[in-house]
């Protein structure tokens, strides 16, 4: 098996060309903070500079400072709804009803990978630049195939924890449409969206000599739930979050060592996306989080073992 990561860019204003989703969104208690306003309390009001959400924590009038320069006075909530799927923090989900769409301009990609998507149907049009050449329009399903007869006609529908959309060819004034649909009245969602440089990390058919992911990698989910026991013994369990741990080795002819190491560490303390394997079956072995690797030089052959902290 092949393996890749996802260096993935940074969406800033200039990225994100448009969205479906309004800002701020009055469904989800967002509302514009306004200078020299009342506010009480427990207000929730968007920073028009940060895009961010903040509570009020004192009541006040009259003040012209912006909510993320006056922490005496706002306390940071969230990302707003349009911009948790492009956020630091990986269990935030932008949401919408029926239909949502972010059109990005990147620049140099070619990859695109969403996490924790929520609907029927994903589609994205790649275009070489905007109101140019279509170079890929292409729609998925958001379920897994079933495995067999009896899991078609009988299991629970089963959403797939992520989307992967690589061999996009590359050029500088790139345009990208998501859009993500389910029935009427029904939610969608995407709680991370990457787009970027899908960088191989190892090649079962590189030229130089084979390679690939050594045999056994491991793919542990972790729970984040908690047990909380009173002052009287009785318990119950908190409710948290969950990700995916991975642990593998990859095999590389010595030649192609330093490249491994180089390309990981340049990622080190940052987020990203290991992708393992892309073939059907294998899609287990695929996290989002922090990530290194341990490089053992051979004279001919190398290999390296990673382990990554998901955080998804």
């Amino acid at each position: 098996m092949s393996a890749y990561m996802l260096d993935s860019v940074d969406v800033t204003d200039a990225v994100l060309h448009s969205s479906s989703i309004p800002m701020p969104d009055s469904g989800q208690g967002e509302f514009d903070w306004v200078s020299g306003a009342v506010h009480v309390i427990d207000d929730l009001r968007l920073d028009p500079v940060d895009h961010l959400v903040y509570s009020c924590v004192k009541d006040h009038t009259g003040r012209a400072v912006r909510p993320g320069l006056d922490a005496t006075y706002w306390l940071l909530k969230e990302a707003s709804n349009r911009w948790r799927m492009f956020d630091d923090k990986v269990m935030t989900d932008s949401v919408a009803t029926e239909s949502m769409t972010v059109v990005l301009r990147p620049g140099f990609i070619n990859a695109l990978q969403a996490y924790s998507p929520v609907g029927a149907a994903m589609r994205i049009v790649y275009e070489d630049a905007p109101g140019g050449a279509v170079l890929r329009d292409e729609t998925i399903s958001l379920q897994e195939p079933p495995v067999d007869w009896y899991d078609w006609a009988f299991g629970q529908i089963r959403p797939l924890e992520n989307v992967l959309f690589k061999d996009l060819v590359p050029y500088p004034n790139a345009q990208i449409t998501v859009t993500v649909t389910a029935g009427p009245d029904n939610p969608v969602g995407l709680g991370k969206l990457l787009v970027g440089d899908l960088i191989p990390l190892v090649d079962e058919n590189d030229a130089a000599g084979p390679g690939g992911v050594g045999d056994g990698p491991t793919a542990e989910p972790i729970s984040h739930s908690y047990v909380d026991i009173d002052r009287w013994g009785n318990t119950r369990i908190e409710d948290g979050a969950s990700s995916t741990d991975l642990r593998f080795t990859l095999l590389m002819p010595t030649v192609n060592a330093d490249y491994v190491l180089q390309v990981t560490r340049r990622r080190l303390n940052k987020p990203t996306s290991w992708i393992l394997s892309d073939r059907p079956g294998f899609r287990g072995l695929n996290s989002y989080g922090l990530g290194a690797v341990t490089v053992k030089y051979g004279t001919t052959r190398s290999e390296a073992s990673g382990y990554v902290k998901g955080m998804i």
